[in-house]
């Protein structure tokens, strides 16, 4: 099995870790925003087939073998949330990418039918010719959002899941400093 890739944080306390506001029991308390950010920042730098590990340093009063426990849960539950509300984005996305679509190609259709017909019945018309090319033009258009949708804009909604999940499934180990 290939070694982890290590993700140090060093806090002065467990409030550094979780939001202080929070009335959940201490292990479905979600983490605080500097600490998330700062273990998503690290584990996009390492490598993506390498599993991780988060290695968490307190002071020694404040690490109880129920702490622990309670730390490791937060962590991990924290991340499966932010892997699943990705999933959820990227199926919203999908879904307007759909609507986006069927809407995109009808008028897509309607555009060279009409540009199509104008060809067909304005041939030697300039006015026409503007018309037909225009119509092209806006079919075009029609359907850019969802080729944008499907082309592009998932793949950054994807790679976050993975990296959640990734986080999610890391082994949490809580250490004195």
């Amino acid at each position: 099995m290939t070694q982890p890739c290590v993700i140090d944080v060093r806090l002065t306390s467990i409030g550094q870790l979780v939001h202080a506001f929070d009335p959940s029991p201490f292990h479905e308390r979600d983490l605080a925003g500097d600490a998330e950010n700062y273990i998503v920042e690290a584990a996009r730098e390492c490598p993506r087939r390498e599993p991780l590990a988060i290695r968490v340093h307190l002071p020694a009063a404040q690490v109880t073998g129920k702490s622990e426990q309670d730390i490791a849960n937060a962590i991990r539950q924290t991340f499966a949330n932010r892997a699943r509300s990705e999933s959820n984005s990227l199926r919203r996305l999908f879904k307007a990418g759909r609507r986006a679509a069927l809407i995109g190609f009808t008028i897509f259709g309607l555009c060279l039918t009409a540009s199509w017909w104008l060809s067909v019945h304005h041939a030697g018309d300039a006015l026409g010719k503007i018309l037909a090319e225009s119509l092209i033009i806006f079919g075009w258009v029609a359907i850019w959002r969802p080729s944008e949708i499907f082309l592009y804009d998932w793949h950054p909604i994807a790679e976050d899941r993975k990296l959640y999940a990734r986080l999610a499934a890391a082994k949490v180990e809580v250490g004195v400093s």
